[in-house]
């Protein structure tokens, strides 16, 4: 079997994905599209080849590490109120 690892569309079924995680199954199927239009993250998917059945994915979203400062030394910090990073 040959995995092929795109970013989601439209054309992906997600109907049957089943991680065993209910906010991580619904937030796929509800929001992962949408975010993705808008730009606020960007989400990959996962099927058996030419198969739209989704196997598995992952989302990539910028993300505020630590909105408070206090413990970070400033250049840990860089000098910003929020430390920023990414959330997978």
């Amino acid at each position: 079997m040959t995995w092929k690892s795109t970013e989601i569309t439209t054309a992906h079924d997600l109907g049957v994905f089943d991680c065993g995680n209910r906010d991580l199954n619904l937030w796929l199927r509800n929001s992962a599209l949408e975010a993705n239009g808008k730009g606020t993250s960007r989400t990959y998917v996962w099927t058996a080849g030419d198969d739209p059945i989704v196997r598995a994915y992952y989302a990539i979203a910028p993300t505020a590490v630590i909105s408070d400062r206090d413990g970070l030394s400033k250049s840990m910090s860089t000098g910003l109120s929020a430390v920023p990073g990414f959330l997978l």
